[in-house]
């Protein structure tokens, strides 16, 4: 069995090493703290946080409040805090220590980044007097002429302009008349095309401009202007006829700034950021704010997500993980999850590599460490397979076992056997369904990037007739890149052996997933297939 295998019973969650950080204050750290203490983990806030909105939404107002009254409660409002910001967040053995700016030190199994967004200012063309749209407006009176602009000098986001079309609605419902000037119809989002099909069939007029912005005044100037503002555009629906709009107050649906994250997660997530500066939000693996640098979490603004629902679903999703999370930690706390011999440089091949961040260098006077964090360790072996010195060795998937499978190769006689190396997530779970061909042994292992070429090679070399290597599916590898480093390691071996050994199919590589028992089959027949005629 492998070391991370967790009984889940008897923790104990209140100790302050397995507590989770929340950093923020506003709706998102409401969220947040509530998802994490529905599951019974303990939560510590690095300030006092109120559920103000500072989400963009597109519910109606009993939805709303049905969503915003759990967080308002007053035991739940008046819960400590260390109204402190985290200077420097360092991952330790099992979890991160925390320095604060009133000089408090805390060890925390998880962190938690919760900050809401930042308001734009206008930008420039739009008259001071309008207001940028915000989560809510309380401010617009039934009766009024209101517009809401999107898309002005850029795409607004889907949230931001779903939660303006539905404050449109809200506005013409109560007796007001609303205008909603885009370029792009804002559908992509929860209830997008009916709240937009129901604010047509209520009246919001909706206008769509083209190429040319449009233009906004101010008629404030003038005693007897009948409304405050005067936009002219473009209208590309009705023939590209000139329309002008007269409203009382126009709110500018404009993206926020950048989040205010604080310097200690930037600098913890420096590789994880996008082009617009949120954390990890392009990443397939951390589409719910999820880290690769495990027990960090990012939601809501601070990962690109304005959004009040998404941000409900990404707070209860990485509540869940951090639980799991903390319960590994609580059931792995020893360190011989890997060997580290004297053979060691220091090279740090090892730490660059890693995809699980599990492996730092303690430093010291005399001669500096590398140290593995048996709670962030996945056991891949990428990093052993790669180890200039070969230093490093799995426990769980040691030298000695691929030994013993050379030796039973060599004691059983030359071209016998074809060895099939395999994903024990992927392939290892399909295996568990089948019955391979006689001729191949199934050899699993933590991850196909715990095959190093020497390896592969030493398999080749013990009389096997053949090797072929299952991975995971391209994107689909929990450590990352495990399986295009395997990928790599064989297309290097079969350019080696080609030069000797013409139209030879003796090690080749396939992905496979752990539903794809039949498949598998039908790989592993069709080189036991190809072997013999290479043979032959």
């Amino acid at each position: 069995m492998l070391n991370y295998e967790l009984q889940t019973e008897n923790i104990d969650y209140g100790t302050q090493k397995l507590s989770l950080l929340v950093v923020g204050k506003g709706l998102t750290a409401c969220i947040v703290t509530s998802a994490i203490e529905a599951l019974g983990l303990c939560a510590v806030n690095t300030d006092d946080i109120t559920p103000y909105s500072g989400l963009f939404h597109s519910c109606d107002q009993a939805s709303l409040q049905s969503i915003l009254e759990p967080l308002s409660k007053a035991s739940f409002l008046s819960r400590t805090s260390l109204n402190a910001t985290p200077l420097e967040i360092a991952q330790n053995g099992h979890g991160f220590s925390v320095t604060f700016d009133n000089g408090l030190q805390r060890t925390f199994s998880c962190v938690f980044l919760a900050v809401d967004t930042l308001p734009a200012p206008l930008p420039e063309g739009i008259p001071k007097e309008a207001k940028v749209f915000e989560p809510e407006i309380k401010n617009s009176l039934p009766g009024q002429s209101i517009c809401f602009l999107l898309d002005y000098k850029e795409i607004t986001d889907p949230a931001i302009g779903l939660s303006a079309i539905r404050t449109a609605l809200d506005n013409q419902l109560a007796g007001g008349e609303s205008v909603v000037i885009l370029q792009h119809t804002p559908v992509k989002g929860f209830f997008g095309e009916s709240l937009y099909e129901s604010a047509r069939i209520a009246g919001v007029k909706f206008i769509r401009f083209g190429d040319h912005q449009p233009k906004i005044l101010s008629v404030n100037d003038s005693k007897d202007a009948a409304f405050r503002f005067r936009i002219e555009v473009k209208d590309i629906i009705q023939n590209g006829d000139d329309i002008i709009v007269e409203c009382h107050e126009i709110f500018p649906a404009i993206n926020p700034i950048s989040t205010n994250v604080p310097a200690a997660f930037k600098k913890l997530l420096s590789d994880e950021t996008d082009t617009n500066g949120s954390l990890i939000q392009d990443s397939v693996h951390c589409v719910a704010g999820k880290s690769f640098r495990r027990g960090v979490y990012c939601v809501g603004p601070a990962s690109g997500c304005v959004d009040l629902i998404q941000t409900l679903n990404a707070a209860a999703t990485n509540a869940v993980d951090a639980k799991f999370w903390v319960e590994q930690i609580v059931h792995n706390m020893r360190e011989d999850i890997m060997t580290v011999s004297d053979q060691c440089v220091r090279c740090l091949t090892c730490l660059r590599l890693c995809p699980h961040m599990a492996i730092s260098l303690k430093a010291e006077t005399s001669r500096s460490s590398v140290i593995v964090s048996s709670s962030r360790c996945l056991e891949c072996g990428i990093c052993v397979a790669e180890c200039p010195m070969t230093a490093l060795d799995l426990n769980a998937f040691s030298e000695g076992l691929f030994i013993k499978l050379l030796q039973r190769l060599q004691d059983e006689g030359a071209g016998k056997h074809v060895v099939v190396f395999g994903c024990y997530r992927s392939a290892g779970r399909a295996m568990s369904v089948v019955q391979l061909h006689e001729e191949a042994i199934f050899f699993p292992v933590s991850c196909a990037g715990r095959l190093s070429e020497s390896i592969l090679s030493a398999t080749v070399l013990a009389c096997a007739r053949g090797v072929l290597v299952l991975g995971c599916h391209h994107g689909n590898c929990r450590s990352n890149n495990g399986t295009d480093w395997a990928k790599a390691r064989v297309e290097s071996i079969c350019g080696r052996l080609n030069s000797v050994l013409s139209n030879s199919v003796i090690v080749s590589y396939q992905t496979l997933a752990a539903n794809e028992p039949a498949r598998m089959v039908k790989i592993v027949n069709e080189f036991v297939g190809s072997t013999k005629q290479t043979c032959d």
